[in-house]
């Protein structure tokens, strides 16, 4: 870990940036949380078969939407103009929801669609061209960024779903405020300034193959972390019931506890990767070194149960939060270091793509016994660490970027 100098420190935009991103997912997931309430209510009065379907349509259209983004800005009106373009329609779609109809409901949606798709990849990308040249500050810039993302969907669920509750008409003028403050705040920030060695040419093919073993390894593990998540979420609740003394929720003290160790442990993040630089690939090993071990704890507690079982469940919950802390803003760093200047709103709404179809892959292979899932994680989990160790180890030399 290398010791990073004063004069390299965050500048003010990407707080400022990471600001209109807080706002926008405001108002984005407070909308999403209200889509189905207001869709079977009496104002609307869908089925729950329809409302459910419209709402999967609006899930899948985000995908697509972020592709059309990305090209959209990289190769037509540039991120800048794609970013304060995309807040606006996004902040539209919600004033469209404000009336009344299955029509609005559906040009609302779309539109909310369509503007989150186009802003996100952008927004990233000019983001990410801010650390170009401060690339000891990526991880922490990114984990700036995605801190903001978290507080905004808190925000704007609890502050939406609260206004909302006399009105769903509120509740969406609300999010439209929000979206357009999200661009107001946006407008705020200067452009990057991206020095001369961007020209010049460069061996790109060592660190396209580089950022593509990196969105493999994150595709690794998040996959297995999703694989894994329900039958850990299980024995957590097994073991708080049996050996706490505590009232606890029964199905959402995990996730509370769990994104509070998140929030935590973010905030850490921030400030040593800000002041301390360790490279990315040493990131990603003890990330899947702390998830092996969360796993096998995990294990060990359901098999040799004891008194003290349930605080070692929540050391286990810490380590994996540890683990997914290390591991949340490699990709994007990734991308925003060697990717190409050009075309990084292209490859930031890319590199989303697999992680849309992560839940559907980890169903399938669902086996429904819980052990061996645990078991096969953690080494999955444990082998691709020791891989990784040993690549680095063997072709430190070859590449320079490691």
């Amino acid at each position: 870990m290398n010791q990073i100098l004063t004069i390299n420190n965050h500048s003010k935009e990407p707080f400022i940036l990471a600001s209109s991103k807080s706002l926008e997912r405001a108002a984005f997931y407070g909308v999403r949380s209200l889509l189905i309430l207001y869709m079977v209510s009496e104002t609307i009065d869908m089925s729950d078969k329809d409302a459910l379907d419209v709402y999967s349509w609006f899930s899948g259209s985000l995908l697509i939407s972020k592709v059309i983004g990305g090209l959209f800005g990289d190769l037509f009106i540039g991120n800048r103009r794609a970013v304060i373009l995309g807040g606006l329609v996004h902040a539209i779609g919600a004033f469209v929801l404000c009336i009344n109809s299955h029509l609005s409901l559906y040009i609302g949606v779309g539109l909310i669609s369509l503007g989150s798709g186009i802003y996100y990849p952008n927004l990233l990308a000019q983001f990410g061209k801010y650390y170009r040249e401060k690339t000891n500050l990526q991880d922490a810039g990114f984990m700036i960024l995605f801190m903001s993302i978290s507080i905004g969907t808190v925000i704007g669920t609890t502050l939406i779903g609260y206004i909302s509750y006399q009105s769903f008409t509120y509740g969406f003028v609300s999010a439209g405020i929000l979206g357009l403050f999200s661009v107001f705040v946006f407008i705020k920030s200067g452009k990057p300034h991206l020095v001369e060695f961007e020209t010049k040419k460069r061996n790109t093919n060592p660190k396209h193959l580089f950022i593509l073993s990196i969105i493999t390894l994150t595709i690794i593990f998040w996959g297995v972390s999703e694989w894994t998540g329900q039958d850990l979420l299980s024995i957590q609740q097994e073991i708080a019931t049996n050996h706490s003394n505590i009232d606890l929720p029964e199905n959402s003290w995990p996730s509370s506890i769990s994104s509070t160790f998140a929030f935590i442990l973010g905030i850490v993040a921030c400030i040593v990767w800000t002041y301390n630089y360790s490279r990315q690939l040493v990131k990603l090993i003890l990330g899947f070194l702390f998830a092996s071990l969360s796993i096998a704890i995990v294990i060990i507690v359901k098999e040799v149960q004891s008194d003290n079982s349930f605080l070692v469940i929540i050391f286990a919950m810490f380590m994996m939060a540890l683990a997914e802390t290390f591991v949340k803003p490699v990709t994007h760093s990734v991308i925003a270091k060697y990717g190409d200047i050009k075309y990084l709103a292209i490859a930031f709404s890319l590199a989303v793509v697999p992680w849309h179809f992560l839940p559907i892959l980890t169903a399938n292979l669902y086996s429904g016994d819980s052990f061996p899932v645990l078991i096969i994680g953690s080494l999955v989990f444990f082998l691709v660490a020791i891989g990784i160790i040993t690549f680095k180890l063997i072709k430190k030399k070859t590449y320079n970027i490691l």
